[in-house]
């Protein structure tokens, strides 16, 4: 009769730790990710990771409010353009400097791969590149992003030379606990 308890104990337990566990991911409950990453753009014709494809401006040249640019550009582990590949980042810029210069509402996407996370980030906002340093809101993730919520603080290294245009992003994310089956999906 005791083992027949003891028996029932363990079953039990054993079922107990399976739904708290399983409970647990479905609670919300949140880590935090600190990321650094560098984005390398050219603009030099031929190779651009940046084109305006709609414009309301006289000289194409010449950045003007209601402009719209695509972009895709490598994000790279340091400012060494030949550093690891971490991803990519793409999306949209509309410039909004009607009233302030080189202002933009942007919409764009980070891909990242390394050995510890693999997932996207998506950033929607305002965004100041003419400024020394500038903050943008992280909204959504996936993978080992999944919920995410956080911000990134973006600085300009190098906006003169339009071989290598640099900006290096320190990202601050919020992500729901991961469960085994997100990254075992990712793998497939």
């Amino acid at each position: 009769m005791e083992r027949l308890t003891i028996c029932w104990s363990l079953v039990l337990l054993i079922s107990l730790i399976g739904i708290f566990q399983s409970e647990a991911s479905n609670l919300g409950l949140k880590k935090s990710i600190n990321l650094t990453y560098y984005v390398h753009d050219t603009f030099v014709k031929g190779s651009e990771t940046s084109v305006v494809v709609a414009t309301v401006g006289e000289n194409k040249g010449d950045p003007a409010f209601g402009d719209i640019r695509v972009f895709h550009s490598p994000i790279r582990a340091t400012e060494d353009r030949n550093s690891l590949l971490l991803g990519n980042t793409g999306g949209t810029l509309a410039d909004i400097s009607h009233l302030e210069n080189n202002t933009y509402h942007a919409s764009f996407s980070v891909s990242y791969n390394s050995s510890e996370y693999v997932g996207t980030f998506s950033v929607q906002g305002r965004v100041t590149p003419g400024t020394t340093t500038w903050e943008v809101p992280i909204i959504a993730g996936t993978g080992d992003f999944r919920g995410a919520q956080g911000y990134g603080i973006a600085k300009a290294y190098n906006v003169t030379d339009i071989s290598d245009v640099l900006f290096k992003y320190d990202v601050f994310l919020n992500v729901e606990v991961a469960d085994s089956y997100s990254r075992a999906q990712q793998t497939m």
